[in-house]
């Protein structure tokens, strides 16, 4: 087979291919290579294991978690992403039942300009439970979570994790 003739099976790429976008919410592209792109920044994120907070021991409302070995309220993790927000979060600890509710903030260090994004509340039914939420975040900032309020069960060795969402542009 001549190369021409290779040439002419090959497949096309990406670029080449005509898209039909217009029931696809995230990207407007013309062809195959651009909605991939846009799927990339807007979905990209989210797949990721996403901001993880936790604090050992028995927790009273009041109780900031702990992210990345400093409390969140002095340093939160920071959150990059433009377009953003929280999209789901998972909460576990060890005592069941126990309800709890549990609020998430952003700030620019050191509790400065705190705004509380959400809050959920445990059912007691296990000791993993999902929410999923749909809270905005502006890019920038740091996400810091507390423990509000505990019913008669505290909470012990308790976990928070985000799963996020937004564009890398």
């Amino acid at each position: 087979m001549s190369i021409d003739n290779y040439a002419a099976h090959l497949p096309p790429h990406a670029d080449e291919v005509e898209a039909d976008s217009s029931n696809i919410d995230c990207s407007d592209g013309e062809n195959v290579q651009e909605v991939l792109e846009d799927l990339c920044d807007t979905f990209g994120i989210g797949a990721s294991p996403g901001y993880q907070f936790g604090r050992e021991g028995t927790h009273s409302a009041g109780t900031w978690l702990i992210g990345a070995s400093t409390s969140s309220n002095k340093r939160g993790l920071p959150f990059g992403l433009n377009n953003g927000g929280i999209r789901k979060v998972t909460v576990s600890n060890e005592n069941t039942p126990s309800i709890y509710t549990i609020q998430v903030w952003y700030h620019t260090g050191n509790l400065a300009g705190a705004t509380l994004v959400g809050s959920v509340t445990t059912t007691a039914t296990g000791s993993t439970e999902d929410f999923v939420v749909d809270w905005s975040v502006p890019q920038g900032v740091q996400l810091a979570v507390k423990i509000s309020a505990t019913g008669a069960t505290k909470p012990k060795q308790t976990g928070v994790f985000l799963v996020v969402k937004g564009e890398l542009s």
